[in-house]
């Protein structure tokens, strides 16, 4: 559902920032490093470290002003 939200954001950020995906039923111990207990889960980091952490739905906008205020 939000992959073409991150496609587009990915695109506009590009060279500035590295997006990933992650398939949860393929990665089930990297899923449970992270905690992610619920799909859709969007996990920044700067620096190694964690910075921001989404549950749920997050509207093409809100990605983008994340990613911005996180720059």
């Amino acid at each position: 559902m939000m992959a073409p939200s991150v496609e587009n954001v990915s695109r506009e950020f590009q060279g500035r920032v590295l997006i990933g995906k992650l398939d949860v039923d393929a990665n089930t111990t990297t899923t449970l490093i992270h905690e992610v207990r619920s799909i859709p889960t969007l996990v920044f980091y700067k620096d190694g470290a964690i910075v921001h952490r989404s549950s749920g739905y997050v509207t093409e906008e809100s990605l983008r002003e994340i990613i911005t205020r996180l720059l």
